[in-house]
């Protein structure tokens, strides 16, 4: 990391609070997290949830439903299991009693105070009907990633956020990502505004 980089990232960290939640489709929040040093005060560290069942999902899990982990067999290299009616695969762990330990361990850290969602309609399975429903969800403290080649609404996307040079890697997208939008703001209130400059 650069010199400028370093001084960026520590007058970053007096304008966002030291304590967050970040619900993630992917591992987008993991390295957010990891940029500022933190601890991972959430369980969505290095899984990911298929499209298919990830809005379904996050109403169960912001209902506070207890998510208990079901983990199958599957031609994966990496722990999957069933949640809340959702496939969430662990990316980062060998086997599913160190997924589940993580997870746990995590869960229990969660600030519901201050949560937020991240989701990337980029990626494919999802479709306009799927952004619609997302548009009447109205959920708070959101993040919606997409590409140029994404067909949106045309009232818009809820908590939208163009992102040109997107890429499927969760990891890759948070650092083209918060290239458009002020990272800080969104973590400390939720809002979603677009980079100075843009």
């Amino acid at each position: 990391m650069s010199k400028q980089r370093s001084i960026d990232r520590n007058v970053l960290q007096y304008l966002i609070p030291q304590s967050f939640s970040i619900i993630s489709d992917d591992c987008w929040g993991m390295a957010c997290y990891s940029f500022f040093g933190y601890r991972y005060d959430s369980p969505f560290i290095g899984l990911v949830v298929e499209s298919n069942c990830y809005l379904d999902f996050l109403l169960r899990f912001l209902a506070r439903e207890p998510p208990e982990l079901e983990f199958i067999e599957t031609e994966r290299e990496y722990p999957v299991a069933l949640c809340l009616g959702a496939k969430l695969g662990f990316v980062h762990d060998e086997s599913g009693e160190i997924a589940k330990e993580k997870f746990e361990q995590r869960y229990e850290r969660i600030n519901w105070n201050r949560l937020l969602v991240k989701i990337d309609f980029g990626k494919p399975g999802y479709s306009i009907e799927d952004m619609e429903r997302w548009n009447k969800m109205e959920l708070p403290n959101v993040l919606a990633l997409y590409s140029s080649t994404t067909e949106i609404p045309s009232s818009g996307l809820h908590g939208g956020i163009l992102v040109p040079e997107w890429c499927l890697n969760g990891y890759e997208m948070f650092a083209l990502s918060v290239k458009h939008f002020q990272l800080p703001t969104w973590l400390r209130t939720g809002e979603i505004l677009p980079s100075e400059g843009r």
